[in-house]
This record gives C-alpha cells, structure tokens and sequence, in this order.
C-alpha cells in the first residue's frame, strides 16, 4: 500500500509498545531503528528534521 502525504506540511509522530516493554534500553534496538531511518532518507526521500528515542519515556498532565 503506498501513502502519499501533503509534502509541504511537517508532521509529527508518535510510536508505543505494547504494555510500555523498555524496547530501547538495548543499543541494538535503537541502533536497528536509526539504520532504518537513514535507510528511509536515502532510499525513499524522507525527510527527518529531528527525532528522539527514549528508554523510558514518562508524560505528565497538568491543569492548564
């Protein structure tokens, strides 16, 4: 299936594991996904202005 996305807009991404497993405290992991995203950038002409990855990553709420 090929998607096509406005490409002069920015778009922001979010991706979960399931039950919140640490995927990432393992170097091999992230690695294994910053090769993919470089592999997109050359190959499929993604553009990444900037992108994190986080071990553990927490969200808090608060009142506004």
């Amino acid at each position: 299936m090929q998607r096509n996305a406005s490409t002069d807009e920015l778009y922001f991404v979010t991706l979960t594991v399931v039950d919140w497993i640490d995927v990432f405290t393992r170097r091999y992991y992230s690695d294994f996904i910053i090769e993919n995203l470089a592999w997109c950038q050359q190959n499929a002409n993604l553009n990444i202005y900037a992108y994190v990855i986080m071990t553990n990553p927490r969200r808090f709420k608060r009142p506004a």
